[in-house]
């Protein structure tokens, strides 16, 4: 549920191809296409195969299963003058070794297959972090060297805490590029990322707590009615932007499930 105003307090909006798909109305902001692919870390996922674009994932949403590509997406974002993430295979924990580089070797081919065919469009490549911390570093250099705006990180939410991951994230932002950190909210983290340099991120957590009557700031208010709902989003996302270094507005709004922006 996007609000009025939102654009006061957040640079962009990141919606997912899936959800994407039933908008009619979109935001009066930037808008980054983002693939849904995470999907299959919350029991969306039916398959993935290795194309001739790259990773060809299939994901059940609904009564709909929808086959995404590196094509599929360029042509939405195209349709709609959208910004985008190139799709990546997430590699939860756990994941065989052998098929978590095959994930990420496909994602690659896919951030290669947009950029090459983007004609200026602005792309982050995205790469999938996993506990190979020498293939995650070589895959960030190689998306340094493609000729897109910037380089996201996705999978580093089941991995906080782990010694290894603030150094793949500074190696990220070493390269240059603008380092965006997919699905991470949570206020103490996302200051720890705004510490090493990232330039942006991405959550709902703000419309969460929000839910909830949970302010990142202030006291709690008791069973919101939805104007409270509405301005609880408001003072956290703005909380959130106006805490990052620089006072430059950072935290981007996650729009999914809405028929409309409002």
């Amino acid at each position: 549920m996007a609000v009025p105003f939102m654009h006061l307090v957040a640079p962009a909006c990141v919606v997912s191809y899936p959800h994407a798909l039933d908008m009619n109305v979109w935001p009066g902001m930037p808008c980054i296409l983002d693939s849904g692919a995470f999907g299959f870390l919350r029991g969306h996922g039916v398959s993935w195969e290795h194309g001739s674009e790259g990773a060809v994932i299939r994901l059940e949403f609904g009564d709909r299963e929808l086959e995404i590509t590196p094509s599929v997406l360029l042509r939405f974002m195209e349709d709609r003058d959208l910004w985008g993430f190139t799709p990546d295979v997430p590699v939860p924990p756990g994941t065989d070794a052998s098929e978590a580089a095959h994930r990420l070797d496909a994602s690659l081919e896919s951030a290669a297959w947009m950029v090459d065919n983007a004609r200026g469009r602005r792309l982050w490549v995205t790469i999938p972090v996993y506990e190979d911390i020498q293939a995650v570093l070589g895959a960030i250099n190689i998306a340094a060297a493609m000729d897109a705006y910037g380089i996201a990180l996705g999978g580093l939410v089941p991995r906080f805490g782990e010694p290894w991951l603030v150094d793949v994230v500074r190696h990220a932002v070493s390269t240059g590029k603008p380092v965006h950190v997919l699905g991470v909210g949570a206020p103490d983290r996302v200051f720890m990322l705004w510490s090493t340099g990232v330039a942006s991120v991405d959550s709902s957590t703000y419309a969460r707590q929000a839910a909830s009557g949970m302010p990142f700031l202030g006291e709690p208010v008791d069973g919101p009615s939805t104007l409270e709902i509405r301005n609880l989003m408001l003072r956290n996302l703005a909380f959130m932007n106006q805490a990052s270094m620089g006072g430059a507005w950072k935290v981007l709004l996650m729009l999914k499930g809405t028929g409309d922006s409002k």
